[in-house]
């Protein structure tokens, strides 16, 4: 994302250097980051051309003063020491402009041909955000309660529902991440916390706590932890950047090998990920 290497390590020496200041050097820290970030972002022509220059620049003010945090927390202050900031930041950016990009699709109605689900990452909601998010989320939430109903018997196997779980539980969470900075007033937030106790009888605590950063019990723990690295997986690839939905099936692969002992193929978590979509279409019809 940035190609300045000593800007690079400035800022992360300061994203260090961060967790032992006084609140007085915090807030020059934050200056500091922000301006030398803003710095690398005007002078990589590639980012200009990606992003609105103001929308780019208001998210990066927004995190590093901590503005888009309804307590005021700076992603400086859920920074780890031992990581990369710069990468750290570059993921959080990232989801910020798709979380408005996945908003922004929830808003706008569908066309003719967007009437069936693709996939439980990319929705699409017809009518206003609110009543339709929570009309699919009613109707997603039943669903480790209900889904061999719309099974074969043959399809109802053990298999089925292992994977039914974690994709389930993958879709929770980001539920979570996309609605829950909602409006206080906000439908799908409400659906949301009445509906914890089940959410939380309904996903696989294991896989939840494998890949999330921190230990959730809670929607409002899942909605404000981080998603682990990609390197904690296995995945060579912007090894520092985190996680998110829809994940590569490396994540599967290192959960199932790593606490199930059970060894699978890319193919079988592609197989078993279609066969879940296939069963969202089906209860949200």
């Amino acid at each position: 994302m940035f190609e300045n290497e000593y800007s690079l390590n400035k800022i992360n020496e300061l994203a260090v250097k961060y967790r032992s200041a006084s609140p007085f050097e915090k807030k020059n820290i934050q200056y500091q980051v922000c301006d030398m970030l803003t710095k690398m972002y005007l002078d990589n022509p590639r980012r200009k051309d990606e992003f609105n220059n103001d929308d780019f620049l208001n998210v990066i003010a927004d995190k590093i003063y901590g503005l888009d945090n309804k307590k005021g927390i700076s992603i400086l202050d859920k920074f780890q020491e031992g990581e990369n900031f710069v990468a750290y930041m570059n993921t959080a950016i990232k989801r910020s402009f798709s979380n408005q990009r996945k908003r922004s699709n929830f808003e706008r109605p569908a066309s003719d041909d967007e009437n069936d689900v693709k996939g439980y990452s990319d929705i699409e909601i017809k009518a206003e955000l609110t009543d339709e998010a929570k009309s699919v989320l009613i109707k997603i939430l039943p669903l480790m309660a209900e889904f061999g109903k719309h099974l074969t018997k043959k399809q109802n196997n053990s298999d089925r529902q292992l994977y039914t779980q974690l994709f389930f539980t993958e879709h929770v969470t980001e539920f979570c991440k996309i609605f829950y900075e909602e409006d206080k007033s906000s439908a799908v937030r409400e659906e949301l916390m009445n509906k914890e106790t089940l959410i939380f009888k309904s996903i696989s605590l294991e896989f939840l706590d494998y890949i999330m950063e921190e230990l959730c019990r809670c929607i409002r723990e899942v909605s404000e932890s981080e998603y682990k690295q990609n390197k904690f997986f296995g995945i060579k690839q912007n090894p520092e950047n985190r996680i998110s939905p829809e994940f590569k099936a490396n994540v599967y692969k290192s959960f199932l090998t790593a606490e199930k002992n059970k060894s699978v193929t890319e193919q079988a978590i592609h197989y078993q990920r279609e066969a879940y979509k296939n069963l969202i279409r089906k209860i949200c019809l």
